[in-house]
């Protein structure tokens, strides 16, 4: 029997990660994982606690609806808790940033902080793929996947933390600079 409220008292996983003896996701992995989530941790956690993939646990919430319902009223209250600590440091004047922090998160069209004028990756994305419907049309169907591939390799080269060497024509143009 598995303690809901310490993960840590369940079967330690063994040097390669898996449980000893466990073979499925049984009813003690079930409730290893509730309690794991519980804690706070996320299913990515709870499953590489229990030795097995996060997809399998949302195979067997798929499988049985009460162990969804589980799974889903864990989470919630994750969060739900969270939510009440931050509203009670909130109620507190020497902690206002948490106030902040919450109308930052529930409502970030009126509360988050406004943009430098950079744009998310997700934006670029949104961008250039409107910029490719709108060219579609003008793009030969035979140029069309060469374009769209030749875009996609230039994105790539471009995903965040990654350093960029300038084009050569970015290089040109900036011989005459300081």
């Amino acid at each position: 029997m598995c303690d809901q409220t310490n993960p840590a008292a369940a079967t330690p996983p063994t040097d390669s990660g898996k449980r000893s003896g466990r073979t499925s996701f049984d009813e003690v992995a079930r409730r290893e994982v509730l309690a794991i989530i519980r804690n706070g941790n996320s299913r990515r956690v709870a499953a590489r606690y229990i030795g097995c993939a996060p997809s399998t646990i949302t195979r067997a919430a798929a499988r049985d609806p009460e162990f969804a319902a589980e799974l889903s009223r864990a989470e919630s209250m994750v969060e739900i808790h969270a939510l009440q600590a931050i509203r009670s440091a909130a109620s507190t004047d020497r902690y206002w940033r948490a106030a902040a922090w919450l109308l930052e998160r529930r409502s970030p069209s009126d509360f988050a902080r406004k943009s430098d004028g950079r744009y998310t990756v997700a934006e670029v994305f949104e961008i250039l793929a409107r910029v490719l419907a709108a060219l579609g049309e003008r793009i030969p169907s035979e140029q069309r996947e060469w374009a769209i591939q030749k875009l996609n390799t230039v994105l790539v080269e471009f995903e965040p933390g990654q350093k960029h060497e300038r084009s050569t024509s970015e290089q040109e143009a900036g011989k005459g600079e300081g």
